[in-house]
């Protein structure tokens, strides 16, 4: 031991550090070793886990650091290269880069350099991860950059919404080379004029559904319909609740949350109509914090109105896919092309827009598929209720899995056929009752009069019986009297119809 201590040459003390036999032997090479490759390396490919640890213990390098907090097969040194970095750059590449989530959540949430964030913002292979570091950058020209620059679109979007001056983002439309990015910076300006009057903290979130109104409104068929040249306009109100919260000791007993309320206006001088609708902060009935609680603002609500007044050939090349559902239920409410109908009525995941899909839809087989196949109760009533085709009926009337929906679709039928196969056949006393009100064989009605479990379907097959003889045999081997009562009560009527 006393030879090692005198060795100071980082060359042997590296390869003594990798591979010497004896673990005590490299763990001091280790520890007297400055060279930081030397040391990055041991923390990611040392032979034991203390030498690992000491190795990113003893490293100082903050770009090393990164790599080992990012590379590092153990989750403990790279929590230990992690708590060893400063460097905001450094941290910033750890967010982008790593594969530990914990990490890069503890390690996001120690950045605060708007410059650090756009790395983030850039490498980041997340876009969520990348917009949420745009949201927490302040500097203008560094949201300018990444408005310009920046591969994805809606990260580019997120920056120009945050940009806090007018001209910076003027002079990012003037310098991009990049036509999609100068489109995409127009777009952001025109929004966030229609977004004027709102505070900055809320502008970037509402100017963010200026911007989605705008991409579907601009297309060149439903602007012609609408009026074309459409103004946006934005107003934003306080909105707020007092609510008492009992046991929250680090807040007072009784606060204010505040919320918002938000009209968008849409007008064009060739327009009929303005259009436009307000959404209102819905506080929840009890609250733990006093954060803020935005509007639940879903551009849907206000396209509902507007497409009114768009044709239904104008949504032949609409983004429909791209579209978040209550955007789909509003042009799905418009449309008239079956098979687009069909599609959404079969394979939307949002019950809501294959429902709307559902109210258009005229083709028997589609609704006879949402009649048997959907998983929302509510859908399938819609579909046969506008069901016609007597075939789909019968079908439906005997074999969906839904008493409700078979009730429906056996009021609807006419063929004596399948009314008798339902009355026969079906376990439910509601669909017999159903069925009985509308068969007219007699044979069919004497023996469901007689042998049906249900007293009511009895008395409504006795009531439809024009057989008198069938009537007082039945009558006499009925043992619920007010069953019998009917059936007599009909005897009487039609033996009294016979002697006129």
């Amino acid at each position: 031991m006393a030879a090692q201590r005198v060795i100071s040459s980082q060359t042997r003390l590296r390869s003594m550090a990798v591979s010497d036999d004896d673990a005590k032997v490299r763990l001091v090479a280790i520890g007297r070793l400055t060279d930081a490759s030397a040391l990055a390396g041991l923390a990611l490919t040392g032979n034991g886990r203390d030498e690992r640890m000491l190795a990113a213990d003893r490293l100082q390098d903050q770009n090393m650091l990164a790599d080992v907090a990012v590379s590092s097969k153990d989750e403990d040194v790279r929590l230990l290269a992690l708590v060893k970095l400063t460097d905001q750059s450094a941290m910033a590449r750890v967010v982008a880069k790593s594969a530990d989530t914990q990490i890069v959540a503890d390690t996001f949430a120690r950045l605060t350099d708007s410059e650090a964030l756009a790395i983030v913002t850039l490498e980041a292979a997340d876009t969520q991860l990348r917009i949420a570091a745009v949201r927490k950058i302040t500097d203008d020209a560094v949201l300018a950059k990444i408005a310009s620059r920046a591969a994805v679109p809606a990260v580019r979007q997120a920056a120009a919404l945050r940009i806090r001056e007018a001209r910076t983002l003027e002079k990012a439309i003037e310098t991009t080379d990049d036509t999609a990015a100068r489109a995409g910076l127009a777009y952001s300006m025109r929004a966030i004029e229609a977004c004027a009057k709102v505070p900055y903290e809320h502008r970037a979130r509402l100017a963010a559904n200026v911007m989605e109104l705008m991409s579907l409104l601009d297309q060149p068929q439903i602007a012609e319909d609408i009026g074309g040249d459409l103004k946006y306009a934005v107003e934003w109100g306080d909105a707020s609740k007092m609510f008492s919260l009992s046991g929250k000791t680090s807040l007072p007993a009784t606060t204010v949350i505040h919320g918002e309320t938000v009209t968008i206006t849409l007008s064009s001088d060739k327009a009929a109509k303005t259009f436009t609708h307000t959404w209102t902060t819905e506080f929840p009935a009890s609250i733990g914090n006093t954060e803020f609680v935005p509007a639940d603002v879903r551009i849907g609500a206000l396209l509902e109105d507007v497409f009114q007044v768009v044709s239904p050939k104008a949504f032949a090349s609409f983004p429909f896919d791209a579209c978040p559902p209550d955007v789909r239920q509003a042009a799905v409410a418009r449309i008239d092309d079956q098979k687009l109908l069909a599609r959404f009525a079969a394979t939307d995941v949002d019950p809501k827009v294959r429902l709307a899909a559902v109210k258009n839809l005229s083709e028997p087989k589609a609704l006879y598929d949402a009649c048997m196949n959907d998983a929302d109760v509510t859908i399938r009533v819609a579909a046969v209720n506008k069901l016609d085709d007597q075939d789909a009926l019968g079908r439906v009337a005997q074999k969906n899995t839904y008493p409700a929906i078979r009730k429906v679709a056996t009021s609807k039928l006419t063929g004596e056929h399948d009314l008798i196969a339902v009355l026969l056949n079906d376990t439910d006393r509601s669909v017999q009752w159903t069925a009985v009100q509308k068969v007219e064989h007699q044979t069919v009605l004497a023996k469901v009069a007689a042998e049906n479990p249900y007293p009511e379907v009895r008395k409504a097959a006795a009531l439809r019986l024009n057989d008198a003889e069938a009537l007082d045999r039945i009558s006499k081997t009925e043992k619920d009297a007010s069953v019998r009562w009917v059936i007599n009560k009909r005897l009487e009527d039609v033996r009294s119809a016979a002697k006129k």
